[in-house]
């Protein structure tokens, strides 16, 4: 046994507020309305008028949007990701100590030369000269220090075998 169901008709799909609707075609029909209000109420205005206007809100394009700063990998082809914040920070981060490296090997090479290592050994031996001075400075007044410790040390040795001798 089959079941049969009267068709009803079916009211219109579109009501009445459809017509002035602005959201109907994501909103296209809206702004096409405001823009033909504008020119017919531009049409108005006498020459004058028009010319007044033009010189108040000048007409200009829009600023270009700015570029993101994205950095590619090194040998990357097209199409291929960008870096992210922290690998962009940590590439240049190896940038810079790399440049570092490559300015130190340059001094290094500058200095290689006749009359420049003739300045670097004479100021080698100029360190080396000031060290030594230092370190026989120190050992001095360290000696220095031992002694007075033990002259000290034997006058208080002294006074203290006195006052013993003093109190028996």
């Amino acid at each position: 046994m089959k079941l049969t169901f009267p068709v009803q008709q079916q009211e219109s799909a579109t009501p009445a507020r459809d017509v002035d609707d602005r959201f109907k075609n994501q909103g296209r029909n809206m702004l096409m309305n405001a823009f033909h209000t504008a020119v017919d109420r531009q049409a108005e205005l006498s020459a004058d008028e028009r010319e007044k206007r033009d010189q108040e809100f000048p007409l200009h394009l829009p600023d270009a949007l700015k570029q993101p700063n994205v950095r590619k990998f090194a040998g990357a082809k097209k199409g291929k990701r960008g870096m992210t914040a922290l690998e962009a920070a940590e590439a240049a981060k190896v940038e810079k100590a790399k440049r570092q490296r490559v300015a130190e090997q340059e001094d290094r090479r500058s200095t290689r030369g006749k009359h420049d290592s003739f300045k670097v050994r004479k100021e080698r031996a100029n360190k080396e000269e000031l060290a030594a001075k230092r370190e026989t400075a120190k050992a001095k007044a360290a000696a220095r220090k031992k002694v007075k410790a033990k002259k000290l040390r034997a006058a208080t040795n002294k006074r203290v075998s006195q006052l013993t001798d003093f109190l028996a």
